[in-house]
This record gives structure tokens, sequence and C-alpha cells, in this order.
């Protein structure tokens, strides 16, 4: 594996691993005090911060897409593309996971 793909990668792993950990932070700790969880909002808290987390890293690598033209430098083009289209992916199968 390319050291490109494993950042782009880890990166994408990292923040829903700390989007999880927000979400279930009460449950885990302290039940009474809310810092992360729904707290009364009618869309799940996990589920906005997966979808702007998603959106910042497509709009991430879109950005080096982009550079990549400007700079004649298509050696991650295709990889970068791959990777939006799997985070894309990975949301729907997130959203229609949702019960």
């Amino acid at each position: 594996m390319n050291k490109h793909l494993a950042v782009r990668v880890g990166i994408l792993l990292l923040g829903f691993v700390l989007i999880y950990v927000y979400d279930h932070w009460d449950s885990w700790f302290h039940p009474v005090q809310s810092i992360g969880g729904n707290s009364g909002m009618s869309l799940p808290m996990d589920l906005v911060l997966n979808l702007c987390w998603i959106v910042l890293w497509c709009l991430w690598l879109l950005i080096e897409i982009i550079a990549g033209f400007f700079t004649k430098n298509n050696k991650n083009r295709s990889t970068n593309l791959i990777l939006i289209a799997s985070g894309i992916v990975l949301l729907i199968i997130y959203i229609l996971s949702i019960k």
C-alpha cells in the first residue's frame, strides 16, 4: 500500500473513530452529564457529525485533485477519486443502517 493511500484512509478512519467516541462518551463514563449524543435533537448528532466529516474529507480530496490539474501532477488523481467514491458509499451504508 502506498503512503498516500495509507495516510488518507487513516485520516478517514480517525475521524469516524473520534465521532464514535464523542457520541458514546456519556454512556461510557457519566450518564448524567451530556457532552455528546442526541440531547433532544430531532436528528442524531452522530449522523450530523459523520455527514459533515465525510463532506470535509471529500472536499479536501477534491481540492487535491484540482490542485493536481494546475501543477500537472496526476500521480494520485485516480486514488483520490476512488477514495471520494468509497467515502460516499460508506456514508450511504451508514445512513441506511440507522434504525
